[in-house]
């Protein structure tokens, strides 16, 4: 077992390139373009409709993907190690019998998620991204630069 693994899932991005993300303070859902990832202009990201920046937008269902992955490994990693002390035991004084009850967690990945949301391209920025229409109406904050936008309704 390495001291390092690693996992990779993938989020799907809508037909616009945007990929949902949840703010982890207000717990809204917004999008913002998959292509900023790799960005070196843009730091950080902001909530539009808290303008808190987070280290983190990560949706519930990219979460409990990465829990699933995380707990199948580990699993498969202990019962390995134990199936090795099994057969190390098995002409010895006494005997070691591993079964387990454990069942796999199903690992399906990210299904693209139907969201009633507007696109606005933010003036300060002209990057567009994906909000709920009401807050399109009241305004909130460019998710790119942290900006107040005042509504354009």
């Amino acid at each position: 077992m390495g001291a390092n693994e690693s996992f990779s899932i993938s989020v799907p991005a809508d037909e616009d390139g945007q990929v949902l993300l949840k703010c982890p303070v207000c717990g809204e859902l917004f999008k913002v373009s998959a292509s900023i990832f790799g960005d070196d202009s843009i730091f950080e990201i902001h909530c539009p409709f808290c303008g808190i920046v987070s280290d983190s937008y990560i949706t519930d269902d990219v979460l409990s993907l990465a829990q699933d992955m995380v707990e199948n490994y580990v699993n498969e990693m202990i019962m390995k190690e134990l199936k090795k002390i099994e057969r190390s035991t098995k002409n010895g004084l006494f005997k070691i019998k591993v079964k387990s009850n454990y069942k796999r967690h199903s690992e399906q990945p990210i299904m693209l998620t139907i969201e009633s949301m507007t696109t606005i391209e933010y003036p300060c920025c002209h990057i567009e991204a994906k909000i709920k229409p009401t807050l399109r109406m009241c305004g909130g904050y460019c998710p790119y630069c942290g900006e107040k936008n005042y509504g354009t309704e």
